[in-house]
């Protein structure tokens, strides 16, 4: 009998583009970012470009739990830099967020609190110090020699709350007086925390130290071996450390001794709470901003596109269109084979063609309305999570409306559409509705006007 069976299918390059991990585009998008930052931040910059090495260079790192990790922060820390990036796939980004505030293997409950925190903390050394030790846990690798490290999660501690504190609006005179510590041992204890920590805080630009065994990762291709420290530094470092690891323990044992001695009213994690909300808000507005930027871009685009090489047919275009009945809906839609404006069809993607700098004008259009469309989702995602929808439309109302009008009279590539029929549905709405409102706003009164020339114009 005839072998009947059909042969196997063989995948395409269509087929391989499809099955392409996003977070290859974010780590490009990444490096590419990260290459105006060598000189202001280094680390980064240098952090990044491993991810990139390793990202082209080992297709076998890319499902690795840790190496996804790392560019979670890296994302995280490109972020509060520079704005959210909103060209990050829904699925993608949903896990890089979540993989930002966490560590592979870690179950340690205040080192999850304090990662959690980390998007609202602006100290990147304190950052990098609660990853470094939240890896580490997370991995089972524990200090053999050295302070447990109990102790240094309360040192971590303390610098969360002075990195919170200092945010916060300065105590006035008679608050400061009020809130004194008093000579109780606990409580000099824990001014002596408060001193010695502060020395070491961001505004005096000083790091709290590390202890070798945090700092002494496992080698991998993305991390960067760390090299020798200079002698006086370490010493300098250490000598803090210890220091300060010296007072917490001695204000752990004023509070065994009089439990009832003030502490903290608040927890990390009902800090981080708070300032996320307010770093949300940061980076709504940002993406606010952003959108108005492509925005204005887009509006460009289009509007270089209908003065330039091909403004001869479009001018035809639209004198047809006048003396249309059905205006430049019917024009558009009979520009197509068999149709009446057939030949206005054939001159437009002829001239597409042929005038120079029409071709690039087009792509240069399409891209930004696609990529103003998705900045114009995620601000009608900030608008539907803080319920101001409304005002936001009203914010991007008028170029909204321009651009409506102006993709509107342009034809699409398809026949019989234009270029506003070549948005996706959401966009378009939008573009629709703000046509929609600016021209609503215009008629009452031209009605009105309307009526008072009637009620004066004189009797026959």
């Amino acid at each position: 009998m005839p072998d009947t069976s059909k042969p196997p299918i063989i995948a395409g390059p269509a087929d391989a583009t499809s099955r392409r991990d996003p977070i290859h585009d974010l780590i490009t998008r990444l490096d590419r970012d990260a290459a105006a930052l060598v000189t202001k931040e280094p680390d980064l910059s240098r952090t990044i470009r491993r991810l990139a090495e390793v990202a082209g260079t080992r297709a076998d790192r890319i499902e690795d739990a840790s190496f996804r990790t790392r560019v979670a922060y890296a994302l995280q820390d490109m972020e509060k830099l520079g704005g959210p990036i909103t060209a990050v796939p829904r699925g993608l980004r949903e896990e890089m967020d979540r993989l930002a505030v966490t560590a592979p293997g870690l179950q340690d409950q205040r080192l999850q609190a304090m990662m959690k925190a980390t998007p609202t903390i602006d100290d990147a050394h304190l950052v990098q110090d609660i990853r470094a030790l939240a890896t580490n846990v997370g991995a089972g690798r524990t200090p053999e020699n050295g302070p447990p490290v109990r102790d240094i999660v309360d040192a971590l501690e303390n610098r969360v709350r002075l990195s919170s504190a200092a945010t916060a609006p300065s105590p006035s005179a008679a608050d400061r007086r009020s809130t004194a510590p008093d000579s109780s041992p606990g409580k000099a204890a824990a001014a002596g925390i408060d001193q010695v920590q502060a020395t070491r805080s961001p505004g005096n630009q000083t790091r709290e130290a590390q202890p070798d065994w945090a700092r002494q990762t496992q080698p991998s291709q993305f991390q960067e071996p760390i090299g020798p420290t200079q002698p006086q530094a370490t010493v300098t470092a250490r000598g803090a450390g210890v220091v300060s690891l010296a007072l917490a323990a001695l204000a752990r044992h004023a509070q065994r001794e009089n439990p009832n001695w003030d502490r903290q009213p608040t927890s990390v994690v009902d800090r981080s709470a708070r300032h996320e909300n307010a770093f949300q808000q940061r980076r709504d507005e940002a993406t606010i901003q952003g959108a108005e930027k492509s925005q204005r871009a887009a509006l460009e685009a289009v509007q270089t596109f209908a003065h330039g090489p091909v403004s001869n047919i479009l001018t035809k275009i639209q004198d047809a269109a006048k003396a249309e009945p059905g205006g430049m809906q019917a024009v558009l839609a009979e520009m197509r084979e068999g149709g009446r404006f057939a030949s206005l069809r054939s001159q437009f993607n002829a001239d597409l063609v042929a005038e120079r700098g029409a071709a690039a004008a087009w792509d240069r259009m399409a891209s930004s309305l696609q990529q103003y469309g998705a900045d114009r989702s995620a601000v009608a995602a900030v608008g539907a999570r803080q319920n101001t929808a409304a005002a936001l439309d009203a914010r991007f109302e008028k170029l909204d409306a321009e651009i409506a009008r102006a993709t509107s009279v342009i034809p699409s590539k398809h026949d019989g559409k234009s270029v506003i029929d070549d948005l996706s549905d959401k966009f378009r709405e939008v573009l629709d509705r703000a046509m929609n409102a600016v021209r609503s706003a215009f008629t009452p009164s031209t009605e009105r006007d309307a009526r008072a020339s009637a009620s004066l114009s004189p009797t026959l």
